[in-house]
């Protein structure tokens, strides 16, 4: 019987560098199949009609509930069309894909569907826009809190005052709303 002699490196021992025999940490990311069911980064903004009307709907401060009775489909549809929709405008929240959607002209018909009542608008304050600014960027009203140095719930307060005056539903449509309005730029 014969006897193989192995040597063990040890991570330092390979050009000195630490992370050497741990292929998945120095290796950058492969590109997914589609064979393997996996997301592919996307090569172009061609939102489909469904998922523009879903983010459309969704600017409009709409539920996904709400919004599958508008487009006669399953709430499940239109949560898939506005996924689908944030992975095509690379974007990690719905707020983002909607304002970044509302910038490029992608939303059908927005400033109609909105319905914007810019009656109060005079009356928002610094800190209100301040927030609107941050959700627009895609924060939550804790990360918000954290950048401006104060509580998460302060942050919800200012942010639905700021919907309130916007006569606005929730977030999303208030964010809508100040941008079609040219308070965030």
């Amino acid at each position: 019987m014969r006897i193989m002699e192995t040597s063990v490196v040890t991570p330092l021992e390979e050009n000195g560098n630490a992370f050497a025999s741990m292929p998945f940490l120095r290796q950058k990311p492969k590109a997914r199949s589609a064979r393997s069911g996996r997301r592919q980064p996307a090569k172009s903004l061609d939102l489909s009609l469904k998922e523009r009307e879903a983010l459309t709907w969704t600017a409009a401060g709409k539920t996904a509930a709400e919004v599958a009775t508008i487009m006669s489909v399953s709430p499940w549809t239109v949560t898939k069309n506005v996924s689908n929709a944030m992975h095509k405008l690379e974007c990690t929240r719905k707020i983002q894909a909607v304002t970044k959607a509302l910038r490029m002209g992608l939303l059908i018909d927005a400033t109609a569907r909105l319905r914007l009542d810019p009656t109060h608008v005079g009356e928002l304050t610094d800190k209100e826009l301040d927030l609107l600014r941050w959700a627009d960027a895609g924060k939550s009203a804790w990360e918000t809190g954290m950048i401006l140095d104060f509580s998460e719930q302060t942050a919800t307060y200012h942010l639905e005052a700021a919907t309130r005056k916007l006569g606005c539903v929730n977030k999303v449509h208030a964010v809508a709303a100040a941008i079609t309005l040219g308070l965030i730029q």
